[in-house]
């Protein structure tokens, strides 16, 4: 550095040379001064510059790589240091591809080269995105700008690279919350504070029917209804407008007129500085949902209804009122099907119109009542009069839109629910008379079969009844008036009456009735095989006739009718063991078409009542049978009392006494009839073992010998062994067998003793000493009275038993004052 002149600093390069003589010794020193002062001034502003350059790069927040022509890096700042977690050493001299994930290498390495060869001039401006690969391996995306610039050195590249990940999830969230609005099941609408819609999305259109064209930069109030009042719009605004977020439901109008009902949530949105600046109002389509809860409140009242009603006939008018009520209905009805002949009954109807349906009979096929009932499917028609299937639109006075569901339970169709009113009925009120119906069936059903358990338990406790009058009473018409009062009882009719058959007359001829106004019941009389009796009869089959009153049907009895009003008549034959004993009757005053097991039970009532009267038949039989044995067995009895006193004269008459002092003596001690029969019995045959006695000791003048006596006591032994194997005179056998036992045992032929003597032994025992006593004998006189009661007195509790002995000698007083003894 030199001074010059004007006393400013100038810079020289220099080139210095030294010169030596030819004998090599220095002589001068000769050299070359440049001023380089101007080119030191650009050095020191270049690296000036490079400071500057690299202070910016350094504190930069993006990344800046350098590289030569072929990629090479040569610099880079600590952002991108940071950005891709290598160190200068590391990557410094390294290719740019480095950077890039190896999948991509060879593409930017194609890139580059083409870059290089066209020698492109890139701004700095110009942006490009691409995928960056950190030294861990991981993958972020980068935007890059590039930019080159040409030097004597050769051609060098600049990028300024950015780590956009942040950017890219935030983009992406941003779509993905852009596709969630728009496919978002419920309407978003977005307005400003005023109100005004600035944004809809496609849920919006179609659950109002206006195009975002039609409402963007309109208000909401286009939707509203007028359903709801002033103060909820007011309190909706002072809602948002304090930015809180309101909730409420709404019934909104669509563009085409229809009404909805939505469940709105609108929550304000505010700028940086507080302030609200927008609102989002999103909007749910709750119409299925409150049509549900109008249906569910519905079937629950009609539920609770039900449930309220212990019966048949008492849950059918709430139902149907119920209905009315619920569909503002003119009229309700239910159509009941009687699953035996086909036909469909209007059971009841309720309500200004559906009153005057009840009681309407339909023939199988006829109405739409049964059509709907074997199809399974609910009719619904605004305009009934155009269907020529409805039977009676004379009835529907100026109400004409009906709907009708059919009632099934288990698959199986049992009726059908109908409502009529003047206003049209929609789909959604036929789905809900649907639902009721379900609910209605299952009632009818439950009720129907409590009913019918009821029924049967009525019909078994009948049956019983029956069975208990059959067997204790003998007299059929006792019996009969039994059986036709449970008849006319649990079948709910008006009259019955039992025809008995005479096989002599081949005719059925009355026998009993119950229910009857008149007595001309009582003047039948009819041929076998004529009248419905008649025929029923002889075809032995149950005869319906659900209306008399029908042209084609000729009733034989037509006094009957005409005194008694009858309508419905029902014939069924009495059949026991396979023979006809009769026919059982049954009449109603009004039609009547009974379910089949209402027709069962009748024919059950009439095989009880062909039982009874063949029971009582057999027993009338039975008991002639048996009065003729027991006077002929008696007979017998009396006829063998006589042969024994034939055979021992001294005694004639003995037998027929003390029968007669024994059964005195056996009722007033308190035996009942049927023991005195068998007292009678072993009284008359007492000594019938006397039989096996020879006369030498049976009619011996004189006193027995020992061995006599032995042969004597036999005889309870032979007339034991003579009567046991009678079965009819089993029970008369204690009085032949043990009259000659003592109370004391010492009696024979077994010893008995005490209360183990047979009471009728016992009784017998008393009377027969006391006749033997009285009377004369071939061996002694008779006793007197006195001397007989003092005998007796005297062996008491010895031969006799002390309780009987004492009735007796009251008996003997008692006598002796009416003189019934002889003195």
């Amino acid at each position: 550095r030199w001074v010059h002149q004007d006393g400013s600093t100038i810079w020289t390069e220099q080139r210095h040379q030294p010169i030596f003589d030819q004998a090599g010794n220095f002589i001068l020193l000769e050299g070359v001064a440049r001023d380089i002062t101007e080119r030191k001034r650009a050095e020191d502003a270049l690296r000036e510059s490079e400071e500057r350059f690299r202070s910016v790069a350094e504190s930069a927040n993006e990344g800046i790589i350098s590289t030569d022509s072929r990629g090479k890096i040569l610099y880079w700042n600590n952002a991108a240091s940071v950005m891709f977690g290598y160190t200068d050493e590391e990557i410094l001299g390294q290719s740019l591809i480095a950077l890039m994930p190896e999948k991509f290498q060879e593409r930017y390495r194609a890139g580059l080269k083409q870059w290089v060869a066209k020698h492109e001039r890139r701004q700095i401006s110009r942006t490009v995105e691409a995928i960056g690969c950190r030294k861990d391996g991981s993958e972020f995306p980068i935007e890059l700008s590039i930019g080159s610039w040409d030097t004597r050195a050769g051609t060098f590249f600049t990028g300024i690279v950015r780590d956009i990940t942040a950017r890219k999830q935030a983009a992406e969230r941003l779509h993905l919350q852009s596709t969630a609005l728009e496919a978002a099941a419920n309407g978003i609408l977005i307005t400003d504070r005023d109100g005004i819609i600035l944004w809809c999305n496609p849920e919006f259109t179609r659950l109002t029917g206006y195009s975002a064209e039609e409402v963007l930069g309109r208000n909401p109030h286009i939707l509203k209804s007028g359903k709801q009042p002033t103060a909820l719009y007011q309190n909706l605004w002072n809602t948002i407008l304090a930015g809180q977020v309101w909730h409420g439901e709404l019934i909104n109008r669509r563009k085409d007129g229809s009404l909805y009902a939505e469940e709105m949530t609108i929550a304000p949105v505010r700028q940086e500085q507080g302030e609200i600046s927008h609102f989002i109002a999103i909007k749910q389509d709750v119409s299925e949902r409150k049509q549900h809860e109008i249906e569910s409140q519905a079937i629950m009242t009609i539920s609770n209804a039900l449930r309220t009603a212990p019966t048949r006939a008492e849950m059918l008018p709430v139902l149907l009122d119920q209905m009315n009520d619920l569909f503002h209905a003119d009229g309700a009805m239910l159509a009941m099907q009687n699953l035996v002949s086909g036909a469909t009954l209007i059971e009841l109807g309720r309500g200004s119109v559906g009153s005057n349906f009840t009681g309407i009979r339909l023939a199988p096929g006829q109405g739409l009542s049964g059509q709907v009932i074997a199809s399974d499917q609910p009719y619904h028609n605004n305009d009934v009069r155009t269907d020529a299937r409805f039977a009676r639109p004379d009835l529907l006075g100026n109400a004409c839109a009906v709907a009708c569901a059919p009632l099934i339970v288990q698959e199986q169709p049992i009726g059908a629910l109908w409502i009529v009113r003047q206003n049209n009925i929609n789909a959604s009120e036929l789905r809900l008379l649907t639902a009721v119906a379900d609910i209605a069936a299952n009632a009818i059903h439950r009720a129907t079969l409590h009913e019918q358990t009821e029924q049967h338990v009525r019909h078994l406790t009948a049956l019983h009844q029956i069975d208990m009058t059959i067997s204790a009473s003998l007299d059929l018409n006792i019996t009969l008036n039994v059986l036709l009062n449970n008849v006319v009882n649990q079948l709910g009719v008006d009259a019955a009456a039992v025809l008995l058959f005479n096989s002599y007359a081949q005719d059925l001829e009355y026998a009993a009735g119950y229910g009857f106004r008149t007595s001309s019941i009582e003047q039948s009389k009819v041929r076998l095989g004529t009248g419905q009796a008649g025929i029923a009869a002889l075809e032995r089959r149950t005869l319906v006739l659900p209306d008399l009153t029908h042209d084609d049907v000729v009733f034989d009895r037509a006094a009957l009718l005409a005194s008694e009003g009858f309508i419905s008549h029902f014939a069924t034959p009495l059949i026991a063991k396979g023979q006809i004993k009769g026919v059982l009757e049954v009449f109603h005053r009004t039609r009547l078409d009974p379910p089949a097991e209402w027709l069962a039970f009748l024919e059950t009532l009439a095989t009880q009542t062909a039982i009874a009267i063949d029971n009582a038949k057999l027993f009338e039989d039975l008991q002639r049978l048996n009065t003729d044995l027991e006077l002929a067995y008696d007979a017998t009895i009396e006829g063998w009392s006589r042969a024994l006193d034939l055979r021992d004269k001294e005694t004639a008459g003995h037998t027929q006494r003390v029968t007669e002092l024994a059964l005195e003596l056996a009722r007033t001690l308190g035996m009942s009839d049927a023991e005195l029969v068998q007292v009678r019995r072993g009284a008359l045959l007492h000594d019938i073992g006397k039989m096996g006695i020879p006369d030498g000791i049976l009619l011996k003048p004189g006193p027995l010998t020992p061995e006599e006596w032995e042969v004597m006591r036999m005889h309870p032994v032979y007339a034991f062994n003579l009567l046991s194997p009678i079965a009819y005179l089993r029970s008369a056998i204690t009085i032949p067998y043990c009259h000659h036992e003592k109370w004391d045992g010492r009696g024979y032929p077994r010893g008995l003793k005490g209360e183990g003597i047979p009471s009728a032994a016992r009784i017998f025992a008393v009377v027969d000493v006391w006749d033997a006593l009285r009377t004369d004998r071939p061996y002694r006189q008779s006793w007197s009275e006195q001397e007989a009661i003092e005998y007796i007195r005297a062996e008491t509790g010895k031969h006799f038993d002390p309780t009987i002995t004492e009735v007796f000698l009251k008996l003997v007083d008692k006598w002796r004052s009416i003189k019934l003894l002889r003195l």
